[in-house]
């Protein structure tokens, strides 16, 4: 009995010091946490991790406000994406666009936590293309996080434009199709410029 007593104890000893541990955490951040320089012209293998949590609080950040893009083609986007060596998809994005015609409008509001992109086409109503994310700044870096996943991007404001530059994204793909061809088709064709 003893000894049986002796091992409970000795479980629980090593259970609580493992979860000890596993919940410790190092303020310290390693540069490899961090988004790098510009993405290349060409996709990665290794993208980076995650930004650091130390995250600005919702409206203290150039980035945050309402800004549009366009008019955008769709031939336009297809050029962004041969661009970023992911011509392969052209013909499978085509098909499966957010958007139609030559003339849409990007509207991505980044506010009160929220980021939502919609696009206007032809004078139409706004559609909602990438929308329902929250988000997350830290510094130069943008994580906008949905139920499936999260999209990566470093991001520069010079005056009223503002540039995002595609990091990585964790969502999955859409009918074969990586989730980083629309990113990079929707946010990389054309800067946005300041609406309010």
């Amino acid at each position: 009995m003893r000894t049986k007593r002796l091992i409970v104890m000795i479980g629980i000893v090593v259970a609580t010091t493992m979860l000890m541990v596993g919940c410790g955490s190092d303020d310290s951040t390693d540069a490899s946490e961090k988004p790098e320089g510009p993405t290349s012209s060409a996709p990665t293998s290794s993208a980076p991790t995650s930004p650091a949590a130390t995250s600005e609080p919702a409206g203290t950040s150039d980035l945050e406000g309402t800004w549009q893009a366009g008019p955008l083609s769709l031939k336009d986007t297809e050029a962004t994406i041969r661009r970023y060596g992911l011509g392969r998809y052209v013909g499978d994005y085509r098909e499966n666009s957010p958007f139609f015609g030559d003339d849409t409008v990007l509207t991505l509001t980044i506010e009160n936590g929220a980021w939502d992109l919609y696009g206007i086409s032809g004078g139409g109503e706004p559609v909602p293309i990438d929308y329902n994310a929250e988000y997350e700044i830290d510094g130069e870096s943008v994580v906008f996080h949905h139920s499936d996943g999260s999209n990566f991007y470093r991001w520069q404001v010079g005056e009223d434009t503002l540039t995002l530059h595609f990091v990585k994204s964790t969502l999955p793909g859409y009918r074969g199709i990586p989730d980083e061809v629309f990113q990079r088709a929707l946010y990389m064709t054309e800067v946005f410029t300041r609406q309010d």
